[in-house]
């Protein structure tokens, strides 16, 4: 029986991908299968998985490719869910690197600590050779507050304090029957995924581990290198999406100004593009959208509350060139 489904969307990875696939060939955990879904690559990429696949031994059964028309991410592991069998699943891409107990600490942790969602801390690294860390997400503090419920989930996600990239985290895979990425959705399709699945299932138990087993590469063709002001106005639509869910579910209690968190920081990331993006247009957007919700917030932090009311109160006095220095600089 398969223990873990580990779901690889593969695009133009040419370059990439020798450094994943031995990674995934030295992975300790047993019972695992890694399904790479090939969507639409123009490059090597599946003859790539293909040659490796042939190299592994007949018995071997646990590298899956499929091939599908190129379709997005979301698509891809759509795909990958619907081939899943394991009792759980986990994500990767295939442009980063994994260390050897990858998948055997997620599952370790997920089954001793009984939870529905594990989510680990991940290292950014912007060398795949010497994986050369530039930051970090830690979840050192948040691990000592043990199991959480999915209103603390939602409460701190909302606030920028716990995040949604899909490495990190490893799902009991009866949360996703019924449930998928949107793929209409380009940008932060998974922070609304998470987020619905989370607030749809009565009683959650999640937890925050602070040991790190993922490294993401941070190159110039990242999505976030490439993000653009008006990009961000996506975010602001996931976002109310994903307020309306919270408020609507019965088993999220966290109220609307505490949620309206994320979107003071999406509409001030928007203004903050916008000014080294010099969009003028898409500045007076994000500085109504900031005002507009600032006022109708409650942060989750002190320092955070008294940063945002000084924006609040510079944008407020028409200040605009101040604002525009600060970030600059």
């Amino acid at each position: 029986m398969t223990k873990v489904s580990i779901i690889i969307p593969v695009y133009n990875a040419a370059e990439s991908l020798p450094y994943l696939l031995a990674d995934l060939q030295k992975q300790t955990a047993n019972d695992a299968e890694f399904i790479m879904i090939n969507d639409g690559s123009t490059d090597e990429s599946a003859q790539i998985i293909t040659d490796f696949i042939k190299k592994q031994t007949d018995t071997d059964n646990s590298f899956i490719l499929i091939d599908q028309a190129g379709a997005g991410a979301s698509a891809a592991r759509n795909t990958g869910l619907r081939h899943a069998k394991g009792d759980y699943v986990m994500f990767a891409d295939s442009d980063d690197r994994l260390a050897p107990d990858f998948v055997k600490e997620y599952v370790k942790a997920i089954e001793k600590n009984q939870t529905d969602i594990e989510i680990f801390s991940l290292s950014k690294v912007d060398d795949l050779d010497s994986l050369h860390e530039i930051s970090r997400i830690d979840y050192t503090p948040f691990s000592k507050l043990g199991i959480i419920s999915g209103s603390d989930y939602i409460k701190y996600l909302m606030a920028d304090q716990i995040y949604a990239y899909p490495h990190s985290y490893i799902f009991k895979r009866s949360l996703w029957q019924g449930r998928q990425f949107d793929p209409q959705v380009s940008y932060q399709e998974d922070r609304l995924a998470f987020s619905l699945i989370v607030a749809d299932t009565p009683g959650i138990k999640i937890h925050l581990n602070p040991e790190c087993y993922y490294y993401y590469y941070i190159h110039d063709d990242s999505a976030t290198r490439k993000l653009s002001a008006a990009d961000l106005e996506e975010t602001v639509d996931v976002d109310k999406k994903i307020i309306r869910a919270a408020l609507k579910s019965k088993s999220i209690d966290v109220p609307e100004s505490t949620l309206n968190q994320t979107l003071t920081s999406a509409y001030w990331q928007m203004l903050v593009l916008s000014v080294q993006q010099n969009n003028q247009k898409q500045f007076k957007l994000a500085k109504r959208g900031f005002l507009h919700y600032v006022s109708q917030t409650t942060f989750n932090t002190t320092e955070m509350a008294k940063k945002r009311k000084m924006q609040a109160a510079l944008l407020k006095l028409n200040l605009d060139f101040v604002v525009k220095a600060k970030i600059k600089h």
